[in-house]
């Protein structure tokens, strides 16, 4: 399963901790962002800010934490906290065309892809099984459809097996 976001107003506080637990998040142009925690004397939790050290770094979670401003769209874009960017009005229609785009796919393919890639923040080296495991779509009923798609350029029609 992709988790996904649509950001359609400020996302502040709880709001980026949440976003910051999505895969894919998109916003509207004129969105601000930030934590500002510190200006009330709080912290962040070690397991609120989690995500945020995991996918974004610990140099983006300290800026983001330690000034505790509220910044716009282009620092949120130049940060890795959205994927996307497109006009106010557009969020939502956008944020319903990302999902329908990742089911053209192979459902197997995205779930592998996601647990490999989370898997490759863990610094433990990968065993032979996780290896091995990314030869086994080639056993999968959608890699049959895909290929068979792809020679004949038809449009596969996964079935997730």
């Amino acid at each position: 399963m992709i988790d996904g976001l649509c950001i359609d107003g400020l996302c502040i506080g709880g709001d980026l901790a949440v976003a910051s637990c999505c895969d894919i998040r998109i916003c509207g142009r004129s969105r601000k962002f930030g934590i500002p925690v510190k200006k009330l004397g709080l912290v962040e939790a070690h397991e609120e800010m989690r995500p945020l050290v995991e996918k974004f770094g610990a140099n983006i979670a300290l800026e983001i934490l330690l000034l505790g401003d509220a910044f716009p769209v282009p620092d949120a874009l130049r940060m890795g906290l959205i994927n996307q960017v497109v006009a106010d009005d557009q969020v939502e229609a956008t944020a319903r065309e990302t999902p329908e785009k990742i089911a053209d796919g192979a459902p197997l393919s995205a779930r592998w892809h996601k647990k490999f890639i989370y898997r490759l923040l863990d610094p433990l080296p990968l065993t032979d099984e996780e290896i091995e495991e990314g030869f086994e779509c080639y056993d999968t009923g959608d890699f049959q459809t895909g290929r068979k798609a792809f020679v004949e350029k038809k449009t596969p029609s996964f079935a997730g097996r």
